[in-house]
């Protein structure tokens, strides 16, 4: 208790107030500035570190005495306000220009994206375009891509039911004309038997033509098909191998998760652990650790023999 002192806080407060109003003065024009980046940077790291010295020397001098406790906080607290609000603020300042980071880094990928885009006849804004991490982008353009081939199937089926209709209406169309034909050949049998076989000629052309029309029409027709079916079947093998590799990526990033919570959970238990046992970093407590277990040894006392 004798050796309790509130001079014991370094730096003073005076010295603290000095560095923080020269540290809030700091800036960072733009992404380019690297000196300025820096000296935010630098800035942030000193109060930090000026910061944790400050609550390690009121946590060791709160362990000294209750008594001198409140005091102790109080000045703490006084100290840490003084500088953790210019700490945070050039956080904010360099989180800013980390942000700005970001947004060049996308604006390198918009090229691509527009390509992606422009291929399936889109025309977002670009802002839209930025406006989305690498893995939204997948998801967003991924939908899109399937709402195309969905479209161009429909209308590739719509083509096909137009073709069929325009078969259909020439077939009744030369049904109709074959049917006037042969009452006219009927009528006129006798007397233009010539006119007749000229005229069933000038028919069987016209029906090769017609035969040789739809076996055109038919194969173009299963060719389309085939084009759509395989543009489909390719769609649904790159969205099952994304699907596959997100549930990777999420069993990794839950077995990070878990490690570090893991982690935390450990420092958690060892800090209890001291703090159960009193433990205040002193030259009477040994810390022993063989890799599996951690054994704390407390010098209680010491005899010295005068004889």
């Amino acid at each position: 208790m004798d050796n309790l002192s509130i001079e014991k806080f370094s730096p003073k407060k005076a010295e603290l107030e000095k560095a923080a109003s020269e540290y809030k003065l700091l800036t960072i024009r733009d992404v380019n500035d690297k000196d300025g980046y820096m000296a935010v940077d630098r800035g942030r790291k000193d109060l930090k570190s000026k910061r944790v010295e400050i609550q390690k020397t009121g946590k060791e001098l709160r362990t000294e005495a209750i008594a001198f406790q409140k005091a102790v906080i109080s000045l703490e607290n006084e100290l840490v306000a003084i500088i953790e609000p210019v700490e945070n603020l050039l956080k904010e300042k360099i989180e800013t220009i980390d942000l700005e980071k970001e947004k060049i880094k996308r604006i390198e990928m918009l090229p691509s994206r527009q390509k992606k885009v422009s291929d399936l006849g889109l025309t977002p804004t670009d802002d839209f375009l930025l406006s989305m991490d690498e893995n939204e982008f997948g998801i967003w353009i991924f939908q899109k891509n399937k709402e195309f081939l969905e479209l161009k199937e429909s209308k590739l089926k719509a083509e096909a039911l137009k073709i069929e209709q325009e078969k259909e209406r020439i077939k009744k169309e030369e049904e109709k004309k074959e049917e006037d034909e042969k009452k006219k050949v009927e009528k006129a049998r006798q007397d233009e038997l010539e006119a007749k076989n000229k005229l069933l000629q000038e028919e069987i052309r016209k029906s090769k033509e017609v035969e040789e029309k739809r076996k055109n029409d038919e194969q173009e027709i299963k060719d389309m098909k085939l084009k759509a079916l395989k543009e489909i079947e390719d769609a649904k093998q790159k969205v099952e191998k994304e699907r596959l590799q997100k549930i990777e990526d999420e069993k990794r990033i839950e077995n990070e998760k878990r490690i570090k919570q893991e982690k935390l959970e450990n420092e958690k238990r060892f800090k209890k652990f001291l703090d159960d046992n009193e433990y205040n970093g002193s030259q009477n407590f040994l810390i022993q650790n063989d890799g599996e277990s951690v054994i704390l040894w407390k010098k209680v006392a010491v005899y010295t023999s005068k004889i």
